[in-house]
């Protein structure tokens, strides 16, 4: 590993992509942990976290304390078991992992802001912006499966509503558990 140097900070310009950049990778990651525990909580996914031995955790609460602290990478990974994904879908989500774990590990430090030039800056920036898009586009899957996934949820509650009524229990329906 090579330790930066460097006293320089980021020019104004490198910061303010590299933001925008880590806010779609901050939704990538918020959108994988809305769709394992709204589908988890739905029984539609079931996201209990894999353990060693191969067997599942079965309680709910090891489920919810699983997606919030798992990583991105086995977020990931936990959907596709789940899930069927389009083999385009799932080279873009991984891709969009490597792109968020790089922006996130490694990026700032890889470079030598002293005596940084316009053109190496503008080479920098044009990196961020790919792996910005390739964020974006791993940001528009996971939005279409919440989508989806929110239609079917949406559809659980109102038979549930109605069977609720038929036994004449009004107004029981839980306001659904919202997520970033």
């Amino acid at each position: 590993m090579v330790i930066n140097s460097s006293k320089a900070l980021p020019s104004r310009e490198i910061s303010y992509n590299y933001c925008v950049a880590m806010f779609m990778a901050q939704q990538f990651e918020d959108g994988l942990r809305y769709l394992l525990d709204s589908g988890d909580r739905y029984g539609i996914i079931d996201a209990t976290e894999p353990t060693k031995g191969g067997k599942e955790k079965k309680n709910n609460q090891d489920s919810v304390e699983w997606i919030e602290k798992a990583m991105c990478r086995h977020l990931l990974d936990a959907l596709k078991k789940r899930i069927h994904l389009p083999s385009d879908y799932s080279t873009i989500l991984t891709a969009a992992i490597e792109d968020r774990n790089h922006l996130a590990h490694r990026f700032l430090v890889t470079f030598d802001y002293d005596g940084m030039t316009p053109q190496k800056e503008k080479e920098i920036v044009h990196v961020i912006y790919a792996k910005f898009l390739r964020l974006w586009q791993a940001v528009q899957i996971v939005r279409a499966l919440k989508k989806s996934l929110d239609q079917k949820t949406d559809q659980i509650d109102l038979h549930l509503d109605a069977l609720m009524k038929e036994c004449g229990i009004e107004d029981w329906l839980p306001r659904k558990k919202t997520r970033r």
